[in-house]
């Protein structure tokens, strides 16, 4: 199952790198290209040992705006990006977060936000434990993606966090 996950990490990683060939970027900078707009997911320098920081912005006729992290997810690490759009032609963005440099074992907490950047769910509190398991809370998440009408997407993976994150390395 792990091994699953990892090798469709990698295949997310190999069609990310095709997709921003040749785009100006930074060295950290992760871009996905949605309707109307463009994200950007930065990779920021931290301390060795450091669980990995990084900055998202969306970006909208030439001009760019960051998005706070959730107040729950200061700790954590956004990992990934993708975009929704509902029956309507109305955007939306998902920004995923996960638990570096641990791995990926909680690499699911996922984010909706408006085409103003507004944040629309939260995940209060970020862990729900169920017969002695925890998991992810996506429970705001799913039901707003229900009222809203749209479908998961499933977000690419910056291969710059990837690249740190020695427990995901073969």
């Amino acid at each position: 199952h792990a091994r699953t996950f990892f090798q469709t990490i990698m295949a997310q990683v190999i069609d990310l790198t095709r997709v921003n060939v040749g785009k100006p970027q930074g060295q950290n900078d992760m871009i996905k290209e949605c309707s109307g707009a463009r994200l950007h997911l930065t990779a920021l320098p931290s301390k060795s040992g450091d669980s990995p920081k990084t900055r998202v912005e969306i970006e909208r006729d030439g001009e760019r705006q960051e998005l706070a992290p959730p107040a729950e997810m200061v700790d954590y690490t956004a990992v990934g990006l993708g975009c929704a759009e509902d029956g309507k032609g109305t955007n939306y963005f998902v920004i995923q977060y996960g638990e570096l440099p641990y791995g990926c074992e909680f690499c699911e907490w996922f984010f909706l936000y408006d085409a103003k950047g507004q944040l629309l769910n939260h995940a209060a509190p970020p862990l729900r434990e169920q017969d002695g398991q925890q998991s992810p809370n996506n429970d705001e998440y799913e039901h707003k993606l229900e009222e809203l009408g749209l479908k998961h997407p499933e977000p690419e993976v910056s291969p710059h966090l990837l690249v740190s994150d020695q427990s995901l390395a073969p």
